[in-house]
């Protein structure tokens, strides 16, 4: 599975935080985590993240991805944000985004 995110700015994240499976039923819980400090150079970008299942028995799947908006100002290691990742990430003003894709294996 690949989820392409929105335009994100440079100092932005995102990151599968937990992938769940009941079934035939997988819920995939994606963060989005929006740096709320001063950018230095800024350039914009799309991520995209990718979701191996492993190899499925054949029948009939569907998967919600779930993607938490969040808000930070520190990096782990401060004045490094090029490899960093938040520190302080906190939830969001946004809501909650779901979506939602059905697939079969054959």
């Amino acid at each position: 599975l690949i989820f392409r995110s929105r335009q994100l700015d440079d100092n932005d994240r995102i990151w599968v935080e937990k992938i769940e499976r009941r079934g035939n039923e997988f819920t995939v819980i994606l963060n989005e985590a929006i740096w709320q400090g001063t950018y230095r150079k800024t350039f914009t970008y799309y991520e995209v993240a990718a979701v191996n299942l492993g190899k499925l028995p054949a029948g009939k799947y569907s998967v919600k991805w779930l993607v938490n908006p969040l808000k930070f100002t520190r990096f782990e290691e401060p004045g490094v944000p090029k490899d960093g990742w938040p520190k302080d990430e906190q939830p969001g003003d946004a809501k909650s985004l779901a979506l939602s894709i059905a697939f079969t294996v054959e």
